[in-house]
């Protein structure tokens, strides 16, 4: 009974499986190696030149006593960090960090050993990484449509990311040209014109291929369409600049219009459906309501597609509206689309001034408007509106005091009966009831000869 319990301890003790095999006396159990978590090998993927890339992973002792970890060297540009011997105690871990900082657009390959002390087998990870190109540049280049005889040039921008200048070999082939070599300084950019002149018409599709010295490469995409389009369209950019928004499920409505021209020689028409909105950071394609009525536009047609933002928040606005066109030499147009949504006080007043009469002779009479407008979410009173005691301008009506419900507008008609020659000036003042300040003033102006 005891030559079996001994037995048992010494199993227990080895931490190894249970195994019924004949053994030698001086049978010593294998070693079990440090376990490790997270990746069995690193692969940093692609890192640009001079990017500093950190990863991390776990080492686990699994024995029942503490074991001192010993890291092999690793060559450049993989670091291990900390590398010294490092401590593990029982059933416990430690993190490992390695960081790959590429100097160049290669692939880089290494490895490293960790060894834990006797009855631990080494165990190797394999590093990996690759550095991506020194030389960046846009993936695509669109010519649009291109009188044949003409050439359209659109810039190109490379840059290179190293810390070193480089010299990049560029090579396309016609009806494409571009510069054959250009050099870059350290981490800048130079653009370059890329010019198409097509001599046939017809779609025309070719690559850019851009290479340094030290073997980075890029492929732009190049296309355009030779011939004369059947028809264009102007390229508007609509501006919002302030709207308000007054929080919950009130705001107030801005109007734009979009205005489509057809330029060319034939009809255009849309496909179905005919356009795609997409929204930009802080925006929600509710707030923004398009005219969906696209029907063919005749040569030198000019329609207007209106556009309603009603904002649900505050800050910038951004969408991008595309039209599809049924004209393959016609491209496809983006149009920006931008707004800002700033919150309003319950009463916001607002005019048109200031009341100009631009030229009147002694003796004539003349007019002008001039409009108040609340543009908050409440009511706005006015409050005391007069002209200065000598003043030779009347005001239609005579209403000292006036509400504005919240979205309307009052107009004021100005006159007066020219008398003294020269340039003639006055001031309309008013005051929003319980505003703080006083009265506001509305210039008034006629230039009489």
């Amino acid at each position: 009974m005891r030559g079996w319990l001994a037995v048992f301890i010494v199993l227990v003790g080895c931490e190894a499986p249970f195994d019924d095999s004949p053994r030698d006396a001086g049978w010593v159990p294998p070693p079990k190696p440090l376990e490790c978590l997270a990746l069995p090998d690193l692969d940093f993927g692609e890192v640009p030149v001079d990017a500093l890339s950190p990863r991390q992973f776990t080492l686990t002792n699994f024995r029942t006593t503490p074991t001192v970890v010993e890291f092999g060297s690793v060559n450049l540009p993989f670091v291990v960090m900390h590398p010294g011997p490092r401590l593990i105690e029982p059933s416990r871990s430690i993190v490992v960090g390695v960081s790959f900082r590429p100097t160049d657009a290669r692939l880089s390959l290494d490895s490293v050993t960790f060894t834990g002390g006797t009855g631990c087998a080494p165990q190797t990870i394999q590093l990996r990484g690759l550095g991506s190109g020194s030389v960046v540049a846009p993936a695509l280049l669109d010519f649009g449509a291109v009188p044949l005889g003409t050439s359209a040039v659109k810039p190109l921008r490379v840059t290179n990311t190293r810390r070193v200048p480089i010299v990049a070999s560029l090579s396309v082939l016609d009806p494409f040209r571009a510069e054959s070599t250009l050099e870059v300084p350290a981490q800048s950019f130079v653009e370059l014109d890329v010019a198409f002149t097509p001599a046939r018409a017809g779609f025309e599709a070719r690559t850019l291929l851009i290479s340094d010295q030290l073997g980075a490469r890029v492929e732009v995409q190049l296309r355009g369409v030779g011939g004369v389009p059947r028809a264009v369209l102007s390229r508007p950019r609509v501006e919002i600049p302030r709207v308000g928004f007054f929080g919950g499920s009130t705001s107030s409505a801005a109007e734009r219009s979009l205005f489509l021209v057809n330029e060319g020689d034939g009809p255009l028409s849309f496909r179905e459906p005919a356009l795609m909105l997409t929204a930009g950071p802080n925006t929600s394609l509710n707030e923004l309501r398009i005219g969906m009525d696209l029907p063919p536009l005749m040569p030198g047609e000019r329609r207007a597609l209106g556009l309603s933002l009603f904002p649900e928040s505050l800050g910038p606005k951004s969408w991008e509206l595309v039209l599809f066109t049924n004209d393959p030499a016609t491209p496809d147009l983006s149009l920006p689309i931008t707004a800002f949504a700033e919150a309003l006080p319950p009463c916001q007043l607002m005019t048109s001034g200031p009341a100009v009469i631009e030229d009147l002779s002694v003796g004539q009479s003349g007019s002008t408007t001039v409009g108040f407008s609340n543009v908050g979410t409440t009511e706005c009173v006015i409050d005391d509106v007069h002209l200065g005691p000598s003043s030779s301008w009347t005001v239609t009506p005579a209403d000292e005091q006036f509400s504005l419900p919240a979205g309307t507008t009052k107009t004021l008609t100005l006159s007066l009966t020219a008398q003294t020659p020269g340039l003639n000036t006055d001031v309309l003042s008013y005051r929003p009831f319980a505003a703080d300040g006083g009265s506001l003033v509305l210039p008034l102006a006629v230039r009489v000869h």
